[in-house]
């Protein structure tokens, strides 16, 4: 399910009236055609991570230096 999601900061987003950072992005996949990230929220477990798609980690251009360096890291 989708959770309407707004990011603020470099690495903050707020879901509902709650503020969550994002510690890392722990994977890549292609759902339903678009790219998406697993994200690693600081202060929970992998287990509590959530599928978002790149648009929306992109929205207000914060979570792009994220996406930067994790691309980075992929093999070719």
């Amino acid at each position: 399910y989708e959770i309407p999601l707004r990011l603020v900061g470099s690495e903050m987003c707020i879901r509902d009236r709650d503020i969550y950072e994002v510690e890392s992005l722990a994977s890549r996949a292609t759902i339903r055609g678009r790219v998406s990230y697993f994200i690693k929220w600081v202060g929970y477990p992998i287990e509590d991570g959530e599928w978002r798609s790149r648009d929306d980690l992109l929205l207000g251009d914060t979570c792009a230096d994220l996406i930067r360096d994790f691309e980075a890291r992929l093999p070719l």
